[in-house]
């Protein structure tokens, strides 16, 4: 008899999405039945058009409204539907991504008696360095709250994202564990479409590419991003730098650049629905992060064998091996991120050590069929 697993999430961009969407497509259709709550507000373009292919291989699709991350009455509209829904369901597994469904959906199906109660929460509120302690605290308590009286497991992606949970006394160490994220490997690398990139973004044969995707917004640091490349820049006149992804802050660093004359070497693209191809055309990856879960670039980025420059925080410094695959450097640390860039331009044959190495890494520790493996035996042991 299939399990009846119930996934849900109010988070659907970037990493989260991936996430989802991988673990819902790629688990075993004969041993589970598969349930998906969710809410478009906070969606990107791929999974509103992932969410067709997903009723068309059989996932039972229930779009919750109001369900999304600003705290507002609908959380109280969002918590009555999904109890109403859980209860048609009576599901063996509910499975919960992100901070609000990781509230909403957790008490939902402990009030309703379901026997394991999982959660993953993709990076804690509390990792962000610049959140008063006040806050980090008030946080703290909530999520222990719910670990102790409402989980059966949380899954954290990463070793440091767990590390940070216990040492906020979350719960037991017994009631965490760590799954990695993994995606597919390359099937094959299409160099017309890499040509087509280059002249898009104005890349000369002899330019050195430098980029990151990620959103732009407080996390990932976009300015400090910024500030090494102006470094860097100012140096050499061989480097493209692009930032791909979307973002709060997106206005705030074109206007930046613009006021700098900085926008004809570092190209902000917006959302793209090509990131894998792009990074096709990167010689190293650069991300100033201030606090991660497992980010999904940077597994992308050892997949189509980059060199890593790095943030020295959670996550990254689990896929960056120091002086092996790329480099980590101190948060919001410009200088120390021109100097780990410079010596790699400086020393061509260095990117191609490194970049073989950072795939042989992909290989060991981020595939997708490690993730979906360690899943489906995590399901099955209940």
């Amino acid at each position: 008899m299939k399990k009846k697993i119930v996934i849900m999430s109010e988070a659907l961009g970037g990493g989260v999405r991936r996430h989802i969407i991988d673990l819902i497509e790629n688990l075993s259709k004969d041993k589970f039945e598969i349930y998906f709550m969710y809410n478009l507000d906070r969606a990107d373009d791929i999974i509103k058009k992932q969410i067709d292919y997903m009723r068309e291989v059989g996932i039972k699709l229930i779009e919750i409204e109001g369900f999304n991350r600003k705290i507002s009455v609908n959380d109280i509209k969002a918590f009555i539907s999904i109890y109403k829904e859980l209860k048609k369901i009576n599901p063996d597994i509910v499975h919960c991504h992100s901070s609000k469904a990781g509230a909403i959906g957790r008490v939902a199906a402990k009030l309703l008696g379901v026997k394991s109660i999982y959660y993953t929460p993709h990076a804690y509120y509390f990792q962000n360095p610049n959140s008063s302690n006040l806050k980090k605290r008030i946080y703290a308590i909530i999520e222990s709250i719910l670990s102790k009286g409402f989980t059966t497991k949380t899954i954290n992606v990463s070793k440091g994202e767990k590390e940070i949970a216990l040492s906020y006394k979350l719960d037991k160490e017994d009631k965490f564990c760590v799954i990695y994220n993994g995606i597919e490997d390359y099937k094959s690398v299409d160099k017309e479409l890499n040509i087509k990139l280059r002249k898009e973004f104005n890349i000369n044969p002899n330019d050195i590419v430098i980029g990151v995707i990620a959103r732009l917004n407080e996390q990932k640091d976009p300015d400090t991003f910024v500030d090494i490349a102006k470094a860097v820049l100012e140096k050499y006149d061989n480097v493209k730098f692009l930032y791909v992804g979307d973002g709060d802050l997106f206005r705030h660093i074109n206007e930046r650049l613009s006021c700098e004359g900085l926008n004809k070497n570092i190209i902000l693209t917006g959302f793209r629905k090509d990131t894998d191809e792009i990074l096709n055309i990167f010689d190293i990856f650069l991300t100033t992060a201030l606090y991660e879960g497992m980010p999904y670039a940077l597994i992308e980025a050892l997949r189509a064998k980059l060199p890593i420059v790095a943030t020295n925080t959670t996550g990254n410094n689990e896929v960056v091996d120091n002086g092996i695959n790329g480099y980590l450097i101190n948060i919001q640390d410009s200088y120390d991120g021109f100097n780990k860039i410079d010596y790699l331009i400086k020393n061509r044959s260095k990117i191609d050590k490194l970049a073989l190495e950072s795939h042989r890494k992909y290989s060991m520790e981020f595939t997708l069929d490690n993730m979906i493996l360690e899943y489906e035996t995590l399901y099955n042991s209940i």
